[in-house]
């Protein structure tokens, strides 16, 4: 698993090790990360979807650093992807 800001990763054009970015993150085109070996910054305000729901159904929750949590999350809720919520920045 990889956090974001805690995780070292080779850096792209010296392959030195440095702290790894959300630009580092593989999205698609509207900023989703479906591949979850990626974890956001613990406790950063996050939307989420999940399985076997909608794409349209959309939750705020965070990253705690060994499980998702949120308001509204269910416990039977898996994440299937993320994104930083830019809303309240």
């Amino acid at each position: 698993m990889i956090i974001v800001s805690k995780s070292k990763i080779p850096d792209k054009n010296t392959k030195e090790e440095r702290l790894c970015k959300y630009s580092d993150v593989p999205t698609d085109e509207d900023k989703w990360v479906y591949d979850l070996t990626y974890r956001p910054i613990p406790y950063d305000l996050m939307k989420m979807r999940f399985s076997g729901q909608d794409k349209s159904v959309v939750k705020s929750g965070w990253w705690t650093g060994i499980f998702w949590k949120g308001l509204r999350l269910k416990k039977d809720d898996k994440v299937i992807a993320w994104k930083r919520n830019l809303d309240f920045e």
